[in-house]
């Protein structure tokens, strides 16, 4: 006799059911603003503080290069972008601001703050295209927010260079994308855009001209060519490949007028491109190293820096994900416009971070399938364990940057501690000067670089906003005894005081002695 089968509770399973359905759709609906809210408070806590710190000893070299030339030469810098004109980008940041707030580091500091918060949305856009995960663009934009190893792009105003490059650059890809990604081509407005953007981001900093690679790498794993055939290859690159060939002649054009003339930057040391393996790889260490939060004695070496490549590939090649095929080229061909160059970091690996906070947000939140395979995890959601290794990951990246704060930020406070003790001691003197007068610095405090050497003259002349106004440094220049005792004004430092120098070069007077007691915040 057939056993009848025990009766169903199909009115709780529905409910079971509505309930898992509506926490998921709860979750989902949250998500964005969670996410929001954390990378908030990450940039609240570790941004914003940055608004306290006053101007980096390159600042008044960079303002005065802009105030010097003028807006004329400045409109024509950003017309003729190959032009031999410095990062005319730059500087329409100074230029402006000085206009408006003259030497007040406060503005330049929130400007900067504003312009790395629309980076972090950038870096979300950009790894939300192209990996279809809101929680993968979450997690590279928190990554990106804030590094503490490049905290001289949010310490430091002469760092704008790579945060407007940044901004520009990332602009270009996710318009381009976002056009793509719905079948479409550009149209010529658009590609006009687009190539605005573009030479805005050669215009901030010479690292965009890696754009038209990423560009062509694009198409060819999203929209490559149906046939390997001549008229269909030659078809795809006047069609999906035109946006890359058009940006390519911009570049080609570009780096011909950046390395010729007179006034080439590559003429200066700093700029000396040096084309062997050995500094090529010589660079790509010390960007992994400061990445990755390691030293020189315990980081990466050159068979490991290659190791990882290897792996990188491997991975891509398993996964067979576009966007990791797409980044694991990325953070190799990124740094290429600065991996010949004199080894420095500084905010030169701002770009290629976001290639491996892509790579490793997906990898990280990937562990979740593993995870699901788990005895105890079997009735968890997979969405649901990706969620829970994000907010994991969040107070270890806190505490990371944290930690190495505490040894970093002290050293980049002092750095501007000079400039700004000088500039204050020169404002509370509150010496005028009529047109034409001469200024003579019998010393001066400033001589530990190049870019510093002259920020004496750099100061006082931007301090005095007057183009007729001549500044002499003793230490510099030779300076007669005749032009001291015929200049307006004379003045020395001496013991951590700006003094002013009578009639007699031997009689100081020591005009600010109250800034220099009472310290300089």
């Amino acid at each position: 006799m057939e056993q009848p089968s025990p009766p169903t509770n199909s009115h709780g399973l529905a409910m079971q059911t509505a309930f898992s359905s509506w926490r998921e759709k709860l979750a989902t609906g949250l998500g964005p603003y969670v996410a929001s809210g954390v990378i908030l408070a990450f940039f609240i806590r570790f941004v914003l503080p940055a608004c306290r710190a006053h101007f980096a000893p390159d600042d008044m070299l960079n303002i005065y290069y802009y105030w010097s030339r003028g807006p004329l030469q400045l409109t024509k810098g950003l017309l003729l972008f190959a032009s031999s004109y410095y990062r005319p980008m730059g500087g329409v940041f100074y230029s402006v601001l000085y206009s408006l707030y003259g030497l007040n580091p406060l503005p330049y500091h929130i400007t900067i703050s504003g312009l790395i918060i629309v980076n972090s949305y950038l870096a979300y856009r950009f790894a939300f295209l192209i990996s279809d995960s809101p929680l993968v663009g979450a997690a590279t934009a928190l990554l990106t927010t804030y590094h503490s190893n490049l905290a001289s792009l949010v310490y430091w105003p002469s760092f704008v260079y790579d945060v407007l490059c940044f901004t520009f650059f990332f602009s270009a890809l996710n318009y381009y994308i976002s056009i793509r990604q719905n079948g479409r081509l550009l149209t010529k407005r658009q590609m006009l855009i687009f190539t605005a953007l573009y030479v805005c981001a050669l215009e901030s900093k010479e690292m965009a001209v890696s754009l038209p690679l990423g560009v062509m790498l694009y198409e060819l794993l999203w929209h490559a060519p149906a046939r390997r055939s001549w008229k269909c290859v030659h078809h795809w690159f006047l069609h999906e490949g035109l946006a890359s060939l058009i940006a390519a002649a911009l570049t080609l054009v570009y780096v011909v007028g950046k390395t010729s003339g007179s006034g080439a930057l590559v003429r200066n040391e700093l700029y000396k491109p040096l084309f062997s393996w050995h500094r090529f790889a010589e660079s790509n260490v010390l960007y992994l190293n400061t990445l990755f939060y390691r030293s020189p004695r315990e980081g990466f070496t050159v068979f490991t820096l290659i190791a990882s490549w290897l792996a990188l590939f491997c991975i891509a090649w398993r996964r067979r994900e576009k966007h990791v095929w797409l980044m694991a080229f990325f953070v190799v061909f990124a740094p290429l416009p600065i991996a010949f160059l004199p080894p420095r970091v500084a905010g030169r690996v701002y770009i290629p971070l976001v290639g491996w906070a892509i790579i490793l947000s997906t990898l990280y939140l990937g562990l979740a399938a593993l995870l699901k395979n788990l005895p105890p995890l079997h009735r968890v959601s997979l969405q649901q364990l990706r969620v829970a290794l994000a907010l994991i990951a969040i107070p270890c990246i806190w505490t990371v940057n944290k930690h190495a704060d505490r040894s970093s930020l002290p050293w980049m406070y002092a750095r501007g501690e000079l400039t700004w003790s000088f500039l204050q001691q020169l404002r509370a003197a509150n010496l005028p000067l009529k047109p034409n007068s001469e200024i003579v610095f019998l010393n001066d405090p400033f001589s530990d670089g190049p870019s510093a050497r002259w920020n004496a003259l750099f100061i006082t002349e931007l301090f005095y906003h007057d183009h007729t106004i001549k500044v002499l440094l003793a230490r510099m220049m030779p300076v007669s005894s005749g032009r001291i005792a015929a200049a307006d004004l004379v003045l020395t430092w001496k013991d951590g005081r700006l003094m002013r120098v009578g009639s007699s070069v031997s009689s100081e007077e020591p005009f600010c002695a109250t800034v220099a007691q009472r310290g300089l915040r």
